[in-house]
């Protein structure tokens, strides 16, 4: 109900306020006085409301396995995760899907975020990123017809993604499920890192730059990401 509609109306009259004492009682105001009387009420019941909000749980999170339907939602969603980023990230890319996600690898790298990528082809890898090619890369890549993507982030999302050769979409997915999306980020540092060091022993490394290689896939670990430690606070 209008707080005004049992004043008496005419030209010129003004704007009122209730009394503090007895709401009954009304004061003919100023227009400014009243605008600020109504920004120090608002003001006031605003930090109310953020200070109830602040008290209540974060809402649950989305448990469900998403399908993506067409390339371009894979895209999106993978270059949104990257851009979201804020601990780490670990992909494995097949040649085209790499190109065209490069920038975005970039610019996480750039933000601070610890990022590895499993890769195919040497000619197209990004800078300021710790990279491994995969194992039989070239065999790979001739069994596997198309491209694949998976992209994990933070240990809160994971997509994954076929191609078929001609580029068109045979299968993703994507989920912030904090299990699955966890288990996928692990299998993927865990593969990011045992390639890496595998490599180093194919090559006859020494025991320090296996050292190094263990320090630089620290970081990209499940139990590092703030995903992990989501999943494993108590409920």
């Amino acid at each position: 109900m209008n707080d005004f509609a049992g004043l008496p109306r005419g030209p010129g009259q003004g704007a009122a306020l209730g009394g503090a004492d007895d709401p009954r009682a009304w004061e003919a105001v100023e227009g400014d006085v009243l605008l600020s009387e109504l920004e120090q009420t608002f003001r006031v019941r605003r930090d109310r409301a953020a200070s109830l909000l602040r008290k209540l749980e974060p809402g649950s999170r989305d448990e469900a396995v998403f399908r993506l339907n067409t390339p371009e939602q894979v895209w999106a969603r993978a270059r949104g995760m990257l851009g979201a980023a804020t601990s780490s990230s670990v992909l494995d890319c097949f040649p085209e899907p790499l190109r065209i996600l490069l920038s975005d690898i970039e610019e996480a790298a750039a933000r601070g975020v610890s990022i590895g990528v499993i890769h195919y082809r040497s000619e197209a890898t990004p800078r300021s990123t710790a990279t491994a090619r995969s194992f039989d890369a070239e065999g790979i890549l001739e069994s596997i017809p198309g491209a694949i993507l998976q992209c994990a982030v933070d240990g809160r999302q994971y997509l994954a993604a076929l191609f078929e050769p001609s580029g068109e979409l045979n299968t993703a997915f994507w989920t912030e499920s904090l299990l699955v999306a966890g288990l996928g980020h692990n299998g993927l540092a865990t593969e990011f890192g045992y390639t890496r060091l595998a490599a180093l022993v194919r090559d006859g490394a020494s025991a320090e730059e296996m050292r190094d290689v263990q320090r630089e896939v620290a970081p990209l670990l499940w139990r590092s990401t703030p995903g992990f430690r989501a999943f494993t606070r108590p409920r």
